[in-house]
């Protein structure tokens, strides 16, 4: 098994044949008028769902949008909505983007019966689309069926889709029948496919992590069940920071030198001056470069506590414990104040009992153990993952599992070769990312709100 991208659309007819053995595709045309008439908003993309055998609409039944990458763009579609047929069969997508370099195609699934997927159309917004379908009863074995697991710990992957993608010569284009994914145990059976032509079966799970693989060249004879089994291989992922930037609007940190930084670390740096977490230096630098002293670093970790407090349920000390560090005099009281209300918390312990080593690097296990312990503060226990993600982070280092529980949320994700490099220095560029990837992290999951900064 091996893992490549989905093949894009045949060049020469641009469009995939999606075959679908006794599923009828009743009509692809214009629709919409009755909405029109009445006043409401005409759907973009709206259709019927009914019995094959009877006619009678089915109510319930699961219609999900996908929608191509551009015309010669390798990888698979993504979804652009789901939605559910009412009481007459009826489903509708409304406000949908045209497009006339991709195409659009909807799937439908309902229990008990066949799952179902019309050709691949264009909706470039001239006229809406409306495709119906009538779906047949799941009647005896299906044509294949299998598991999809995680391949290190042997695990379901519930969220995983499935599909068949028929293989065919250089004179007909490609055929892809799409399934919407397996049962809680990972398991997931199709019925309706095409007796002696040649297919592989893919799966992929690109939201929890997990890209596409699929199976050897398979047919199926017409009479027994194919039995296929996919393994997925989870890849560490950077999470983004768009919840946390959703309203930073224009806002300009006044910083001098992240103008030839990246995209993402000047948004996360930037991001984090708009949230009260970092002012810079006085000469109006950041300076990404630079390693981040464990001053600075509790500094950071005392803002953003500051405004889970002044924003959420979580309470501040009513008194600080004073650490008794001999090494911190020299700091700014904003600096004390920090150090002070981070060993009251719990979050530091200082190097020794009475030394808190300000001017010293913090390591990036340093650093992964300080946000995992701030964490907890927020919500104990909410990042912890029994997973293992790098080569250079064995079970038997220490603190391994703080490193891990950031990666398993895409906060850390290491150096892209496999390697996290524990004992290296963090850099303040880097520290940016880290700390807005946490915070974006529990905005997305509601434990901080998403709120305009703490400036002025």
């Amino acid at each position: 098994m091996s893992s490549r991208p989905v093949p894009p659309p045949s060049p020469r007819s641009r469009t995939l044949i999606l075959s679908l053995a006794l599923l009828l595709v009743m009509s692809l045309g214009v629709a919409g008028a009755a909405f029109a008439d009445n006043g409401y908003p005409q759907p973009s993309i709206s259709g019927f769902v009914t019995n094959h055998d009877t006619g009678l609409p089915i109510a319930g039944a699961e219609v999900t949008l996908l929608r191509s990458q551009p015309f010669g763009t390798p990888g698979g579609p993504s979804g652009d909505g789901q939605t559910v047929t009412d009481e007459a069969g009826y489903y509708a997508f409304f406000d949908r983007e045209p497009f006339d370099d991709r195409y659009y195609t909807v799937l439908v699934s309902a229990d008990g019966y066949q799952d179902g997927a019309n050709d691949p159309f264009i909706f470039d917004g001239t006229a809406a689309i409306q495709t119906d379908f009538a779906i047949k009863a799941k009647v005896g074995p299906p044509a294949i069926t299998g598991t999809v697991t995680d391949a290190t710990t042997g695990d379901p992957v519930p969220g995983a889709v499935v599909w068949v993608w028929y293989e065919t010569d250089d004179s007909e284009p490609p055929g892809v029948y799409s399934s919407f994914g397996v049962d809680e145990e990972g398991v997931f059976a199709i019925w309706g496919i095409q007796a002696d032509q040649p297919f592989r079966v893919w799966a992929s799970a690109d939201e929890l992590g997990y890209p596409a693989v699929f199976s050897e060249i398979l047919t199926y004879n017409g009479a027994d069940t194919v039995v296929v089994n996919l393994a997925l291989t989870w890849k560490l992922q950077a999470r983004g920071i768009d919840f946390a930037a959703q309203f930073m609007g224009e806002f300009d940190a006044g910083l001098t030198d992240i103008a030839e930084l990246t995209q993402a670390h000047q948004q996360a740096i930037t991001c984090l001056a708009f949230y009260g977490i970092t002012v810079g230096y006085a000469d109006g630098t950041y300076r990404p470069y630079e390693p981040v002293m464990r001053s600075q670093m509790a500094l950071f970790l005392a803002r953003l506590i500051n405004y889970a407090v002044e924003t959420t349920d979580l309470e501040a000390p009513a008194e600080l414990v004073n650490p008794g560090f001999t090494d911190t005099g020299a700091l700014s009281q904003e600096a004390k104040d920090a150090i002070a209300l981070l060993y009251t918390l719990g979050v530091t312990q200082g190097t020794t009992a009475t030394t808190f080593s300000p001017d010293a690097d913090v390591t990036r296990r340093d650093m992964a153990t300080f946000m995992v312990r701030l964490q907890n503060l927020i919500e104990n226990g909410s990042y912890a993952t029994d997973r293992s993600f790098f080569t250079d982070v064995p079970d038997t280092l220490a603190r391994a599992a703080d490193i891990n529980a950031l990666a398993a949320q895409g906060i850390a994700v290491g150096f892209g070769d496999g390697t996290y490099g524990p004992l290296d220095s963090v850099l303040r560029g880097h520290m940016a990312l880290f700390l807005m990837r946490h915070v974006d992290e529990n905005m997305e999951a509601g434990r901080l709100p998403i709120y305009a900064g703490l400036q002025g």
